[in-house]
């Protein structure tokens, strides 16, 4: 099979389809090739931006903007850093707007937090 595309994504988990997604949405012809749906049947269907962080301690943070700037601070080569604070929360804000504007019923519960409605 050949198919001609602007972008080929491979990998069908949640990383791949929000990057097709987003493609899509910029025009680009856009083709998933994936062999398995990833993890995305094992989640809860709820989405929490860096809801604890230092990773290893577990410790939860009540607020993830200000946990990210730590992030930032401390681990520059984290992609989290290296894309930028403002480039973090436009992809954020796009992907909770793509998710709440489709079919499922997603909503926010406050400015970090994605839910499914049986939450």
């Amino acid at each position: 099979m050949r198919e001609r595309c602007d972008l080929l994504v491979i990998g069908g988990g949640l990383t791949g389809l929000v990057a097709a997604r987003r493609a899509h949405e910029l025009g680009l012809a856009t083709v998933v090739a994936a062999a398995t749906p990833g993890s995305l049947p094992y989640t809860s269907g709820a989405f929490f931006l860096l809801a604890a962080y230092p990773t290893e301690t577990k410790h939860y943070r009540p607020r993830p903007w200000e946990a990210l700037v730590d992030l930032v601070g401390r681990e520059p080569d984290h992609p989290y850093a290296k894309a930028g604070l403002g480039t973090v929360r436009r992809s954020w804000d796009a992907f909770a707007g793509s998710l709440e504007a489709g079919p499922l019923g997603y909503f926010r519960r406050d400015e970090v937090k994605l839910a499914f409605p049986v939450w």
